[in-house]
């Protein structure tokens, strides 16, 4: 989130915050994402089922709704990173109960 931060504050775009500002929806199983601007919308969705026999179904969903073009541009640059991210996030929740 740093280098994002780095990279996006010339451009104009909103910089800083956590994730935690943005949870819209939180229960035992699920976290929901939000943030809208104005060259895009996003939501993401962190899944992790009860945990059944020893073993957890997780997974994190992201839709995004373009507002304009400057919207586009913008998530080419975040795609590349975005699978990285949620990989370290993982790796970092999972490393958390071990």
């Amino acid at each position: 989130m740093n280098l994002r931060n780095k990279l996006m504050k010339p451009f104009g775009l909103k910089t800083g915050g956590s994730f935690r500002d943005l949870i819209t929806e939180k229960n035992e199983e699920e976290i929901l994402i939000c943030k809208n601007d104005k060259h895009l919308c996003f939501w993401v969705s962190i899944y992790c089922s009860l945990p059944t026999d020893g073993w957890q179904d997780a997974s994190v969903t992201t839709v995004v709704k373009f507002n304009n073009f400057l919207g586009k541009i913008y998530f080419i640059g975040i795609w590349i990173f975005h699978k990285l991210l949620v990989k370290s996030l993982f790796s970092k929740a999972t490393s958390i109960n071990e």
